[in-house]
């Protein structure tokens, strides 16, 4: 699976969307659902399609006072492996 360019545009593809119970987030899809904390969780609630994928790094260096280049790394990562389930398109 290619990775995100900076310029596009993350968001969870179409029957995919992240409920909320008694503090517990899940990210919901066709095939199943993954419960989602932390940046995990953070990273998904900025997959808006409108916000870049610089700009989702950019956002999370700030939040969490981290690296930026450690971020794209991971958060592309992370990205990649849910592209690769269907459930973010970029």
């Amino acid at each position: 699976m290619p990775q995100p360019a900076p310029e596009s545009q993350p968001r969870l593809s179409l029957g995919c969307r992240i409920t909320m119970r008694q503090d517990v987030a899940t990210l919901l899809y066709p095939e199943g659902a993954i419960r989602l904390q932390g940046t995990a969780l953070r990273i998904v609630q900025l997959c808006d399609g409108v916000c870049s994928f610089q700009g989702i790094v950019t956002q999370l260096a700030h939040e969490y006072s981290a690296d930026a280049d450690r971020i794209q790394t991971e958060a592309s990562a992370f990205l990649e492996r849910l592209q690769a389930k269907r459930i973010i398109d970029f």
